[in-house]
């Protein structure tokens, strides 16, 4: 399992996550709001050290090469990972639906609508397996 992120860490891969392209340092830098141009080539390197972020290439930029970085782990696997260290397995519930029980308990029509939601993610996969 992978180490945490930090808040800066986050951030950036947020970015990444919603572009529909690999990011230069730059790039990433003009994308964010908390990170100082000091700071973002450290914090590129811990993400690649923590395999959360990959080298996609590189490209021109003016008279020299610059890497390109995508995300090695999508938003969607983050986020089961985070779940699985603050969820730990008990015998009867999963994380998830120990997690869905908590937000069903706390406002009914929450509970609704992640109950629909859950419910055409289903029917998603249902469809993909046939």
């Amino acid at each position: 399992m992978r180490k945490n992120l930090t808040e800066r860490e986050f951030e950036i891969m947020e970015v990444l996550w919603k572009s529909d392209k690999p990011l230069n340092a730059a790039e990433l830098l003009k994308m964010t709001s908390s990170i100082s141009e000091n700071s973002i080539h450290r914090i590129i390197s811990h993400l690649l050290s923590k395999g959360y972020i990959k080298i996609a290439g590189t490209i021109q930029v003016s008279r020299s090469l610059s890497r390109v970085y995508t995300p090695a782990i999508s938003a969607e696997e983050y986020t089961v990972e985070q779940m699985k260290k603050i969820f730990k397995p008990q015998e009867e519930h999963s994380p998830f639906a120990r997690l869905f029980m908590y937000l069903a308990s706390r406002n009914k029509t929450q509970a609704d609508i992640i109950s629909d939601e859950i419910l055409k993610i289903i029917e998603k996969l249902k469809k993909k397996e046939q």
